[in-house]
This record gives structure tokens, C-alpha cells and sequence, in this order.
């Protein structure tokens, strides 16, 4: 699981410019993981001199959208031409993997409206894609593993609360709820990763970033790209693979 945008409160009732964050998650098994891990090293060290890297943070060395796209860190020497290849050529390996992919999106305005500001965001997203891969695993009885990025989930003191909760008790503490609500086939709820250790994080970054970009800056062209892949190979119990918060449907 990746986000994009911030978990600000939208002006005039706080400092936030933008309108909506966006939480999304991408399922692979183990032996797509593995060939996601191997193409990755290999686009980034297609375009970035080894000098680059050795002259940057490691955490710097991996696929960051924003970065590429606006020449930061260890993109800053490439020309935009070779960023916008760099750009095309994870989409397209987006596409050859076929992952499951679902999101989260909050119109934060919205939702701080109807929760007199008493909700996290962030937890909030998190909530929703750990219920749509808990349902996927035990409609197709697998077993699972929730990979989260290390530095946020420690700048989120109400996310570390909520995980320990879920652990314990499910999704719905005071409510009955359904099997799935109990995280019956997810491994120790959330294992945690910096970026630039995990493929599938890098990933899941481009794909929370497409989607926001649709839904904050109104450009749908590489959320096209991937729409199907919110389409395709999960189940109806998962609900709706881009669930927007609050729904106004």
C-alpha cells in the first residue's frame, strides 16, 4: 500500500491546496513479486549511472513518481525525455504483471464536513484496503501479506494505535462483522519496508499517483492505462476496487 496526496485538512478550514488523498494497493503473488523486483532494478540501472547513485542516499535510489517526473534527487541528471521513457516503461510493466489493483480515495473536504474534523485519513484508506484484501484472501482461501511504507507508518502515531486494535480484536471491534473482518489469512497485519526496499511499493506509488492525478488534477491519462486492472481478478466481496470516501453516489 502506497498514498499520494497529503492527509491535510482543504482551505479555508486548514492549509491544505488540495481537495483529495488517495490510499491504493496492488496484489501480486510471490512469483510476479519476483519478477516485479528484478525488472525494477533493471529499469533503474538502465537509467541511472552507478556514479548517481553513489553519490546519493540509498533511500533516494528507487522508482518515485514525483521524483521523475519533476527531475528530483537521483533524476536530476536525466533529460525529460528519458523520464518520460522511465515513466512509460513502468506503466508498461504495470500492464505485462497484471496485479489486482484497488484504492481508496477520501475528497477530504467532503468527509472533514460530515466528521467535524474528527477523522485520520490516512487511516482511514489503510482501513478500507486491509478489508478488500482481507475479503480477497479468504474468497480465494489464500494466505496474504500487507507491505506499508516504514517512514510513514512511523510519523502516524493513530495508525500504529489502529493496527495493534486490529490485530486484536478485527476491523469491527464493536460490531459483529463478517470472517473477513478478523484477518483470518493475513500475516501479522502489516509488515513494514522502506520504499526503496520493495518493488511492490514503488509500484503502488505510480498507481496512487495516477489515480490522484485523475481525481485532483482532472488528467485521466495514466490512470487510463490501469483502469482495468481495478476490473479484473478479485471478487465481488472485495466491494468497489476504487472506493471513493464519502460515497455521493
Amino acid at each position: 500500500m502506497d498514498g499520494s496526496g497529503d492527509t491535510g485538512i482543504p482551505i479555508p478550514a486548514g492549509g491544505s491546496k488540495h481537495e483529495w488523498y488517495v490510499m491504493a494497493g496492488l496484489i501480486i503473488d510471490p512469483a510476479t513479486n519476483i519478477k516485479a523486483k528484478n525488472r525494477v532494478c533493471d529499469i533503474l540501472q538502465r537509467y541511472i549511472p552507478e556514479k548517481v547513485r553513489e553519490d546519493n542516499k540509498d533511500s533516494h535510489y528507487e522508482l518515485h513518481y514525483t521524483d521523475i517526473r519533476f527531475g528530483s534527487n537521483i533524476y536530476s541528471p536525466l533529460s525529460l525525455s528519458d523520464r518520460n521513457s522511465m515513466i512509460d516503461e513502468v506503466f508498461e510493466l504495470l500492464l505485462e504483471l497484471k496485479p489486482i489493483l484497488m484504492a481508496a480515495a477520501i475528497h477530504k473536504t467532503r468527509m472533514h464536513q460530515l466528521s467535524d474534523g474528527n477523522k485520520n485519513f490516512n487511516t482511514m484508506t489503510v482501513r478500507s484496503l486491509i478489508d478488500k484484501f482481507s475479503a480477497y484472501t479468504v474468497h480465494f482461501d489464500k494466505i496474504g501479506s500487507i507491505v506499508y511504507d516504514e517512514e510513514q507508518y512511523k510519523k502516524d502515531a493513530m495508525m500504529r494505535k489502529k493496527m495493534r486494535l486490529w490485530r486484536r480484536h478485527g476491523l469491527n471491534p464493536r460490531n459483529a462483522g463478517t470472517q473477513a473482518d478478523m484477518l483470518p489469512n493475513i500475516i501479522n497485519t502489516i509488515s513494514l519496508s522502506p520504499s526503496e526496499m520493495s518493488s511492490g511499493l514503488q509500484l503502488t506509488d505510480f498507481c496512487a499517483r495516477a489515480v490522484w492525478d485523475y481525481l485532483q488534477k482532472k488528467d485521466d491519462s495514466r490512470y487510463k492505462q490501469i483502469r482495468h486492472l481495478f476490473e479484473i481478478g478479485g471478487c465481488t466481496s472485495m466491494g468497489r476496487r476504487l472506493e471513493i470516501i464519502p460515497d455521493v453516489s
